[in-house]
């Protein structure tokens, strides 16, 4: 609204038009929405010891129990290979980001990190290799049955599908997949 305030108060001082339609349009006030963060008990039940819980597979599973327990942002994850993986270091290696639709770039911060990962995150690695037909270090690691990317959509609507199985009430809260990131910070 701020801008169209602007562009109005242009054409009146241009003389385009005689008076300003905005003038007694106050500002508009945006309240921030402060990020819920996951219980302990709904972390238990999103991601259960055996089986996938309330997701669909394996890929699933994991992209969403690797946000969980590494506070790895979406572009982060979905741009992920096998590469990045050091299953005998028990770590991740996050170098790069979905910068848009088709374009790979840095991280946010724009530095490459390495974070190390519990031998459970890695339990869960090895299933999902041994569910995906796309292995080679340059796969990416969350990816359609062709081998191509996930994307935003997928990401979404995965999630919400998951916490509604999962019986996961927001009531209130502010819940999206970023959750995981202050979720991290909380309880860990």
């Amino acid at each position: 609204i701020d801008v169209v305030k602007v562009v109005l108060r242009e054409a009146v001082i241009r003389e385009e038009l005689r008076r300003d339609p905005t003038e007694l349009v106050r500002r508009v006030r945006h309240q921030k929405r402060e990020r819920g963060v996951f219980t302990v008990e709904e972390l238990r039940r999103l991601f259960p010891d055996c089986g996938y819980g309330p997701w669909k597979d394996a890929c699933d599973y994991t992209c969403f129990f690797l946000a969980a327990v590494s506070g790895a942002r979406r572009g982060e994850l979905l741009v992920l290979r096998w590469r990045h993986l050091d299953f005998e270091g028990q770590y991740l290696k996050i170098t790069e980001a979905w910068k848009g639709r088709d374009e790979i770039g840095g991280t946010k911060s724009g530095r490459a990190r390495i974070v190390p990962l519990s031998a459970r995150i890695f339990e869960k690695f090895d299933t999902l290799r041994l569910e995906s037909l796309h292995v080679q270090p340059d796969d990416f690691l969350f990816c359609y049955d062709d081998g191509s990317r996930v994307g935003e959509t997928w990401w979404h609507e995965r999630f919400k599908r998951a916490l509604r199985r999962a019986k996961i009430e927001p009531a209130g809260r502010w819940l999206p997949p970023h959750s995981f990131r202050p979720t991290v910070n909380t309880i860990v």
